[in-house]
Order: C-alpha cells, then sequence, then structure tokens
C-alpha cells in the first residue's frame, strides 16, 4: 500500500470491499431465501461483481502492482460461477436422425401492449421456422390467431383466466403421450410438462416460469428513492420463488423419465433456486454455450436469468442464444442426443 498513490489507495479499498461480496455471493446457492431474503438479493448482483472485479485485476496486472491478487484469487475460487458467466465452447453442432432440439422463448404476450414497433407473432413465427425446434417452451405465451405453428401437430398449455389469458405453452413436433400442470400452492401455474416419444425412449420436458422480480419497474422505483418499497418486493418475490421451485424440483425427482428442463427462471445461475432446480441435471450453456450467453434484454448488465438443462447421460451438442429483439427476452435453443 506504501507505493500506492491517494487514487489508487482508494481504488484497492473499493476493491476490497467488492472482492469480499462477491466472495460472500458465491455462498448463495446454499441459504434459502425464506432465511436471509435481503442477501438473497446478492444473486443478481453477481454479474456486475464479476465484470468490476475482472476490471480491478486488469487495472492493477497492468500497473504491476501486486494487488491485482486480490481479485485474482477471489475469481479463483469462483472459477465455476465464472464459467456461468462467460463460455468459450468447441463444439461443433452435430446433426443426425437421433438429434433432439429444444427452444425456450419468453415472447413477452406477443408485444400485446406495443413495447416495440414490430409485427411480433410473425417475426417470431418466422424465425422458428427457420430453426425448427422439436420442442418450444414458451412463457408469457398469449393464444392469438396471427400466431399459429402449422408443423406442430402437439400443444399443451395453461392459460390464465381473464380478459387477457396468458401462461405456459409448449410445443412438439415429437408424439406426446402424457401431459400435466404443476401449480403451486395458491393453484397458479407454475410449471407444465409433456412426455414424449423418440424411438423407443420416452422424455419428459419441463417448461417453468418462476415469479418475476420486474427488474425494470422495480429499479424505476429505486431512482425514486423509494428503497424499502423496493426491497420488500425483493423479499417476497425470493421467497416465493423458493416455493415454486421447491415444488417443481421435488416434481422432477419422481420424474419417472429423464428430464429435459427449460424456461425463464427469473433468477440467475448464482442463485439458490438454480441450484435447486438445476440438482443432478446439465447446464446446456456450460456445456455449449459461448460468450455471456444473456438472455434478458436488461440495459444495465448481461443477465442470463432463462436455462435448458437436461439429463447428465444426454450428448449436448450445442447451445445458442438469439439476439431477436422481439421481447424483453432472447430465445435459447439446444441440442442433443439420448
Amino acid at each position: 500500500m506504501k507505493n500506492l498513490n491517494f487514487i489508487d489507495k482508494l481504488l484497492y479499498f473499493v476493491n476490497s470491499i467488492l472482492a469480499i461480496l462477491l466472495l460472500f455471493s458465491f455462498l448463495l446457492q446454499f441459504i434459502k431465501p425464506s432465511l436471509f431474503p435481503y442477501l438473497s438479493f446478492m444473486s443478481l448482483s453477481v454479474p456486475i461483481l464479476l465484470i468490476i472485479n475482472l476490471l480491478f485485476f486488469v487495472y492493477w496486472l497492468v500497473k504491476l502492482k501486486k494487488q491485482f491478487i486480490l481479485s485474482l484469487f477471489v475469481l479463483l475460487i469462483g472459477y465455476n460461477q465464472v464459467l456461468s458467466f462467460f463460455k468459450l465452447s468447441d463444439n461443433l453442432e452435430r446433426v443426425s436422425p437421433d438429434t433432439i432440439s429444444v427452444m425456450s422463448y419468453n415472447v413477452r404476450l406477443f408485444n400485446l401492449y406495443n413495447w416495440i414497433d414490430s409485427d411480433v407473432e410473425n417475426d417470431i413465427n418466422s424465425f422458428i421456422d427457420s430453426q425448427e425446434p422439436d420442442v418450444i417452451n414458451m412463457q408469457e405465451y398469449r393464444f392469438t390467431d396471427r400466431f399459429l405453428l402449422e408443423n406442430y401437430k402437439f400443444q399443451h398449455s395453461s392459460l390464465s383466466d381473464g380478459k387477457t389469458s396468458y401462461g405456459l405453452a409448449t410445443f412438439s413436433k415429437l408424439p406426446v403421450v402424457n401431459q400435466g400442470i404443476i401449480k403451486s400452492d395458491n393453484q397458479s401455474t407454475i410449471a407444465i410438462f409433456i412426455d414424449v416419444k423418440k424411438y423407443s425412449d420416452t422424455l419428459r420436458f419441463y417448461n417453468i416460469h418462476l415469479q418475476s422480480f420486474k427488474l425494470e419497474s422495480e429499479l424505476e422505483i429505486l431512482d425514486q428513492n423509494n428503497s424499502d418499497k423496493i426491497l420488500n418486493i425483493f423479499d417476497n418475490t425470493f421467497k416465493i420463488q423458493e416455493n415454486q421451485a421447491t415444488i417443481i424440483s421435488k416434481h422432477i425427482e419422481n420424474s419417472p423419465y429423464k428430464v429435459v428442463v427449460s424456461g425463464d427462471f427469473n433468477n440467475t445461475a448464482y442463485s439458490y433456486v438454480y441450484k435447486l432446480l438445476k440438482g443432478d441435471l446439465v447446464d446446456s450453456f456450460d456445456s455449449a454455450g459461448n460468450g455471456f450467453g444473456s438472455t434478458y434484454n436488461f440495459k444495465y448488465f448481461p443477465m442470463r436469468i432463462d436455462f435448458i438443462l437436461m439429463d447428465k447421460t444426454f450428448r449436448i451438442n450445442d447451445f445458442k442464444t438469439f439476439n431477436q429483439n422481439l421481447s424483453d427476452h432472447f430465445p435459447i435453443i439446444s441440442t442433443f442426443n439420448l
């Protein structure tokens, strides 16, 4: 510290605080939100903490200062978390007759309230036609005559009652032999599933949507210096997510078939609910993804809150995130072989 000027001493002080916060955030996967809900807020901040610590590491390294060791040490401890944030894979997509592809996409009600200037139903339809996934899991799906998937013979959905009926919908080219709905304690739908046949095998595909934080609107509340209100919103949301994930994870554990779990988790890969839902499954992004893999169109920093998880015996060939600005989420697709 003696060789640092005043500015660098101040920067190292900030660096130390943020490094400790990042180190602590690595433990959040093991802490139930119902026990310490306010601490769980940090799981959403891990991406920015990773970026800042990486920048500090580079800053001190360029200046040839030993202070680079602090951020390097923390980043190495959280090596797996770093890989969940940014990934480089050399996987080449292998297409064969037994290859299966699955898409997950939060379509944001097909732009019902005209958030963007686009013919969203038609554009999403065209995008799906270009990719031809075998199974499509949609969240915030709304039935509309302008969105028809003619190549998908099998459809399963659970939509809310009311003027705007929306919810979860799954489309499949593969024959569906069974289907079901998973409800929370208050009887709202939190997931749906289908059992499909592929040759002699039967697979179960889950489509899930956990409680939303409504990040953009809540940050606007925070900008208005109403921090107590936003903390209460996050507190309640974390507790609801924990309850939802517990119900879904138990259902997954009791599945008679190998599973593929995908959807909008509304939380990051550093959260308790992600760890709970992942269990012994494999994250397709970790196996075959590239880049930041950001799935939520968040203007502040990369946010990966949509996931495709699957049985560890499957061979994951590819994972892609598509920069389609037709929703506040980006579609993700993974291909795999049994």
